[in-house]
């Protein structure tokens, strides 16, 4: 039996001749339809103001050759690509209520607070506090990171050494973390500079791995920065970095299915530190060359996870 799966999405979808502005995403996005339906899935792409009890109002649909413009389809479940906001925060809860969500909003609300996951996972987090801490953080360990508590993309992420100068937006609650240094790591291909690895879970187990890297000298390697990144193979992780990120997963188990990152530093002794977890990693191969070996398998994976709605 065909299910018929809603993507919700946010502002990156339209409604003009294709539902994504960036090239990249119209092609890759006609992939996951096309896995889909080797799967007994159709998958229709809206915004999630289209959305109404079960119901799309409109959306596109990809039928093997060009997209098409649907109007009033009814969805068996739905993969939540749509921000979460005080806007948005109503229509999630109602999603959740009505239809099977990957994710499970109880997880995004678990990811996106970045306080919430440190005080979850305080064993494999830097140090961690509120922005009302941010002197003692300071005076404690002389470089500290304070980036919003709910954020996403690497925006208006500050590391500081003193309070002079900063700027924060009042309407923001932020966090302070201790600043960890990670320079000389040895991962393929990477040396030298400032950067992360995230690792990519679907339901649960691992389906592939990056080193994002920044290219200003800022220390923030989010891709929406303009940072690079490198893919590496799941082999290559440190053995202490899978073994966090697997105990973070086990504890994330009753959520299935699901699809989120682990996203990790690694100190210049070697130890591993989460950063934050996302609920929302990217998944493309179309926008960068040589990407498709690691991303089109968790695609298939995810489409899966998916099925399982």
């Amino acid at each position: 039996m065909t299910k018929n799966i809603g993507v919700i999405w946010g502002d990156a979808i339209g409604w003009e001749e294709r539902p994504f502005s960036k090239h990249y995403q119209n092609r890759d996005y006609q992939t996951y339809s096309e896995v889909g339906k080797q799967k007994g899935l159709e998958l229709f792409y809206a915004h999630y103001s289209w959305y109404k009890k079960g119901k799309l109002e409109k959306a596109f649909f990809w039928n093997g050759s060009e997209w098409e413009k649907i109007k009033n389809v009814n969805i068996d479940g739905a993969f939540d690509k749509f921000p979460f906001n005080e806007e948005t925060e109503e229509v999630k809860e109602k999603l959740n209520e009505e239809l099977p969500v990957v994710n499970d909003f109880e997880l995004e609300k678990f990811c996106k607070d970045k306080l919430r996951s440190a005080e979850k996972f305080p064993e494999f987090f830097p140090s961690t506090a509120s922005q009302e801490f941010l002197q003692d953080m300071i005076e404690e360990h002389g470089k500290v990171v304070v980036k919003p508590r709910y954020g996403h993309g690497g925006e208006n992420v500050h590391i500081i050494e003193s309070k002079e100068g900063l700027e924060l937006e009042d309407d923001t609650e932020y966090v302070v973390q201790e600043f960890v240094e990670a320079s000389e790591v040895p991962l393929p291909g990477v040396s030298g500079k400032q950067h992360d690895l995230r690792i990519v879970f679907v339901n649960n187990e691992p389906v592939y791995t990056y080193v994002r890297t920044p290219e200003e000298e800022d220390g923030v390697s989010n891709v929406a920065k303009q940072g690079s990144i490198t893919y590496i193979g799941l082999e290559d992780v440190p053995g202490e970095v899978m073994e966090s990120a697997r105990e973070v997963s086990e504890k994330l188990e009753g959520y299935r299915p699901c699809f989120f990152s682990v996203d990790f530093i690694i100190s210049k002794e070697g130890r591993p530190y989460i950063l934050e977890l996302n609920s929302k990693p990217g998944m493309y191969f179309s926008d960068g060359e040589g990407r498709e070996e690691y991303e089109r398998p968790g695609i298939e994976r995810l489409v899966e996870a998916l099925s399982q709605l």
